[in-house]
């Protein structure tokens, strides 16, 4: 899953032109997100202009959207549970367009079956949850 995750975003950015600049907003991982080595750093005023960020949904509220000047913005979505929702404050919805004009969207898992190549079992919301925990978790070691 971790291997999944990095060469989604890996992928994007090495198949998109490299003089474009990439702002990643993930959505859907803020239970995650100390799991996972991300191939692009989070957002720092420490960052080289010419680096690629990421910032998470949840960060967006107090944050400066100038920022965002001279990047293309990709909505990166951990898309693994039911309906393609995203888990946000312990409940599952489904996704709101962002109110910034968004030049990418990118979906970690299959947008028809979340859990191919992941478990072959069907499996309800709390225990995809449970089985990301415990996966991102092994993977980490």
């Amino acid at each position: 899953m971790l291997e999944r995750i990095q060469r989604v975003v890996n992928n994007h950015q090495l198949s998109c032109h490299h003089t474009d600049r990439y702002f990643y907003i993930l959505r859907g991982f803020k239970d995650f997100i100390d799991m996972i080595e991300l191939p692009v750093a989070h957002d720092s005023s420490d960052l080289k202009n010419t680096m690629n960020r990421y910032i998470l949904e949840e960060e967006l509220d107090d944050f400066d959207v100038s920022r965002f000047d001279g990047y293309k913005l990709v909505e990166v979505v951990f898309n693994l549970f039911e309906d393609n929702q995203v888990l946000n404050n312990e409940a599952y919805i489904s996704l709101e367009p962002l109110r910034f004009e968004i030049n990418d969207k990118i979906c970690i898992f299959n947008k028809i079956d979340q859990l191919k190549d992941i478990s072959n079992k069907t499996l309800d919301n709390a225990a995809r949850y449970q089985l990301a925990i415990d996966t991102l978790r092994e993977e980490k070691r």
